[in-house]
């Protein structure tokens, strides 16, 4: 199924978080789709999300997902980052 640009006003978010063991530091990862494709940012931060250090941004097209729409490629990329990287949802709308 393909979605117009129209049908799909909107944009949908989830931020994860994995602890680092010893640091109390945590990976920070967050998805952001909208009719355009999936943003997706990496940082090193503490515990409220603050970055140390800048955040690494990678953008993919809607075009280029491999899934149907951006919103089904980016819980597909959640889902793996639970399942085999012990994630966990920490915000999402």
């Amino acid at each position: 199924m393909e979605l117009a640009q129209l049908d799909f006003p909107f944009c949908q978010s989830i931020e994860l978080a994995k602890q680092i063991p010893t640091t109390g530091f945590r990976y920070h990862w967050k998805a952001e789709a909208d009719s355009f494709g999936l943003t997706i940012r990496i940082w090193l931060g503490d515990t409220e999300g603050v970055p140390f250090q800048t955040c690494i941004t990678r953008t993919i097209k809607s075009q280029e997902c491999k899934n149907e729409s951006p919103i089904q490629e980016m819980w597909r990329r959640v889902l793996e980052k639970i399942d085999r990287q012990d994630f966990i949802i920490v915000n999402g709308n």
